[in-house]
């Protein structure tokens, strides 16, 4: 027997039953989202829900606020103290043992007697099980959900990179990927889908994306939803600290040997954009990203790292001032359309660049062809960007590329999407 759910699709009437137990001394968020993650995917499909013993901290807290993340049923079973006094506790245990689960996730802690308790009964009573040990001496938290609950903490929506610093690719069930109606990528529910758009300042979220990326890197939106403004200096393309600009302030030594200076928010938008007049220095603002300590850098092997204690300082008028100078004219081509962007970068032979792009693709080896297609997007988004493409001729000029280099639709429409976010466009 099915039910209808709610997006149209039929679901088993019968819901998947998780019994979690643990101890109230539990903190590792990591191990619990993973396990509860393992078992929703093992639902497939059904409905889940989560029963509990509602104790306010531990592993019950942590489970309740994952699945409360995910939309799950949350099933509070508290100890009856003034009832059963003493024996309130294993009274609570063996009842919600007796409500039938598929499962038992149990997390036990220096050997806590009560999960202990519910483990063992659920085991007599067939139910399959699963026991997590915590010792705190040897399974340090994961250093970079450490720095994801600071900057959380300090206002800043953190999200997941890949391990080669794209946007993890969209989910199946995410509507981008399917046929239908625009989809909203700010408002899309999916854990890790659409890079910055999935930006959170929820600590269960951050903890639930690092385990669904375990290799991934840690990433800062920028912009007004973490009141930031970054400089993102890259020596190796002549970027250099220009001090008359850029006052001291909170600053990263990022692992590619460049410098990410982090400054507030001014309140009026400042787009991520490339410093006027200043080859090697890119603008980290509305649209943009960057990645954050201890994330290590996919090519160098090398950590970023907060360098000194300084706070984030307001961003310095100098500094406004050359953001906001208006960079040279272009040189139009018949390939353009006019745009209302005022500022666009001189770039004398766009059609030549754009068909230069694209032949990069078709020049790939197979098994490059995707990735290619994505530094193609990316290229083309910048072309956008700044007035020389329109975005509809850019995902046009993609589309015909890709199929002709044996793309799907799927992997076509991931690698425009992405390259145009991570160049902080969206489509």
């Amino acid at each position: 027997m099915t039910v209808p759910c709610a997006d149209g699709t039929d679901l088993p009437s019968h819901p998947m039953r998780i019994l979690v137990t643990g101890s109230r001394t539990w903190t590792n968020r990591r191990t619990i989202a993973a396990a509860l993650n393992r078992a929703a995917r093992d639902a497939a499909g059904r409905r889940v829900v989560l029963v509990c013993g509602a104790c306010p901290t531990g592993a019950d807290r942590i489970a309740e606020d994952i699945a409360t993340a995910h939309g799950w049923h949350v099933e509070r079973h508290p100890a009856d103290w003034a009832r059963h006094g003493r024996a309130a506790g294993p009274h609570r245990n063996t009842a919600m043992v007796n409500t039938g689960p598929d499962l038992c996730l149990a997390f036990i802690a220096d050997g806590s007697r009560g999960a202990t308790h519910t483990r063992d009964r659920a085991e007599r009573a067939g139910i399959p099980t699963y026991t997590y040990t915590y010792t705190y001496t040897n399974q340090p938290e994961d250093p970079r959900l450490t720095a994801a609950h600071a900057l959380i903490d300090t206002g800043r929506a953190v999200f997941v990179l890949g391990r080669t610093k794209r946007p993890v690719a969209n989910c199946p069930a995410c509507h981008s990927t399917k046929d239908g109606p625009a989809h909203d990528p700010q408002a899309c529910t999916c854990l890790t889908c659409h890079g910055f758009y999935a930006a959170t300042k929820d600590h269960t979220h951050i903890a639930a994306m690092l385990t669904a990326v375990p290799d991934g890197l840690l990433a800062v939106r920028t912009g007004t939803p973490s009141g930031l403004v970054v400089v993102d200096i890259d020596p190796h393309h002549g970027g250099q600290l220009d001090r008359n600009l850029m006052t001291p302030t909170a600053t990263v030594a990022t692992g590619g040997g460049g410098w990410h200076l982090y400054y507030t928010h001014p309140g009026h938008t400042v787009r991520s954009r490339p410093l006027p007049s200043r080859p090697g220095i890119d603008i980290k603002g509305d649209g943009g990203y960057v990645v954050t300590p201890p994330s290590v850098h996919p090519t160098t092997g090398h950590p970023y790292r907060w360098i000194g204690r300084r706070p984030v300082a307001e961003m310095p008028p100098t500094l406004i001032d050359a953001i906001r100078t208006p960079a040279p004219p272009t040189i139009r081509t018949p390939l353009t359309e006019p745009t209302r962007r005022e500022n666009r970068g001189a770039i004398s032979n766009p059609a030549a660049l754009i068909a230069a792009t694209l032949a990069a693709v078709d020049r790939a080896p197979e098994g490059r062809r995707r990735t290619t297609l994505y530094g193609a997007a990316r290229g083309l988004a910048r072309l956008v960007d700044t007035g020389h493409l329109t975005p509809a001729a850019a995902v046009a000029a993609l589309t015909d590329c890709g199929q002709r280099n044996g793309q799907n639709p799927r992997q076509i429409h991931a690698a425009i999407t992405g390259g145009f976010t991570a160049e902080g466009l969206g489509l």
